[in-house]
């Protein structure tokens, strides 16, 4: 559904039932993004994608269940999801750290939101310290085992 269309939460309900729907747009209707759509929308665990574009009511922890719960999600579409901020990112990346499979990666639009591209840089510079940190913990860890051993 797209346009200017408003979603009562009785649709989105019969929406849910339909256990292997990949992707749910839910228009650009201020709101039809809300805390009780989201709990709905966490029933299914297929969603591949999902776009809560112009959504003005949705706040970061109310997406949170949506990234636990949804574990198949390839992309999230915030754009002009205007009180959506950092914290989103960072607890999202906590939870996709977590997960005992490796993640495929999940893409999130997020024009518009509280955003910038500023903390977005720092984002990307701490993950790929952290990275950097536990390949070199490896590789060290591996070579003083390898010098030990000869």
């Amino acid at each position: 559904m797209t346009g200017e269309t408003y979603l009562m939460l009785p649709t989105v309900a019969r929406i849910v039932r339909l256990h292997k729907l990949r992707t749910l747009w839910l228009g650009d209707h201020i709101y039809n993004g809300s805390k009780q759509v989201v709990q709905l929308v966490t029933k299914l665990s297929d969603l591949e994608e999902i776009s809560l574009q112009y959504s003005l009511r949705i706040r970061d922890q109310h997406l949170l269940p949506l990234i636990i719960k949804c574990t198949k999600l390839k992309r999230i579409n915030l754009r002009m999801c205007r009180y959506i901020t950092t914290n989103f990112i960072w607890s999202t990346l906590e939870i996709l750290s977590q997960r005992v499979t490796a993640a495929q990666p999940l893409i999130i639009l997020v024009y518009g939101t509280c955003i910038n591209a500023d903390i977005l840089r720092v984002i990307i510079y701490t993950i790929l310290k952290n990275l950097v940190t536990k390949v070199y913990y490896i590789l060290y860890s591996y070579c003083f085992q390898v010098f030990r051993l000869s």
